[in-house]
């Protein structure tokens, strides 16, 4: 897939202008910032902006291949798994920013992610972070279409959703991503791995452990199911 959901998804899955400016406010030059995820290239951009020297970790090859035309020698690609993050990172950031990037973790994941970004932010560093409370509108799709069988790809009780396991139901559920193809979205789909939907209780549960202060949680701007998430690391 690559950088397509950048160049053809919907607008309305980017960050708006407002967002934009709410993941860089009160950052300053020199500071050490990592956004997680190299289709993120407008938070990439607007960061830049504001430090110079931004760092980009992602953990696909072919993502961080082609990132590199789209963003200056400023911008450090890293292909790296967040959830395994090199052990030199240890206290090395001031800033993370990662959109809607919890949304693609199940359970265990998030759980190892919270602890990951605390591992890797300086004291009295921030985590930012957009969410998508509840399910998506294709989650919904795919559990009416596929009726008494949806327990075969989902589960209720966690809240978790296996798009791999829905690949007898995915066609006929698939929404549209902007101007991608249908082929392009099903190959996407089929290996996709398990995902937890989550509530706001979810993140309070996720960032409730000695370190982490200020959790605050606000809508996200013009969304009605997605909020903006700060966490900061105890200084």
């Amino acid at each position: 897939m690559g950088l397509k959901f950048w160049k053809l998804g919907r607008k309305s899955a980017k960050p708006s202008i407002e967002t934009l400016r709410w993941y860089t406010k009160g950052i300053l030059p020199g500071d050490h910032c990592l956004v997680i995820g190299g289709t993120s290239i407008s938070i990439i951009r607007e960061a830049e902006k504001k430090v110079g020297n931004v760092v980009v970790a992602d953990f696909s090859e072919v993502i961080c291949r082609e990132l590199k035309q789209y963003v200056s020698n400023n911008v450090t690609v890293i292909n790296s798994d967040i959830l395994q993050a090199p052990a030199d990172w240890n206290n090395r950031f001031h800033f993370v920013f990662a959109d809607t990037l919890i949304n693609r973790f199940d359970w265990e994941e998030a759980k190892q992610f919270s602890k990951e970004i605390f591992r890797i932010l300086r004291p009295g560093g921030q985590i930012r972070t957009t969410v998508k409370i509840g399910l998506y509108p294709m989650d919904k799709k795919l559990i009416e279409i596929a009726g008494e069988e949806a327990k075969t790809f989902w589960d209720e009780k966690s809240q978790t959703i296996v798009f791999s396991k829905a690949e007898k139901w995915l066609e006929r559920g698939l929404v549209a991503h902007g101007s991608i193809s249908k082929k392009d979205l099903l190959v996407w789909y089929t290996n996709r791995g398990r995902e937890k939907r989550y509530s706001l209780d979810d993140l309070k549960i996720l960032f409730d452990h000695t370190g982490w202060i200020n959790f605050h949680t606000e809508k996200d701007y013009l969304s009605k199911d997605r909020v903006r998430l700060v966490v900061t690391k105890q200084g």
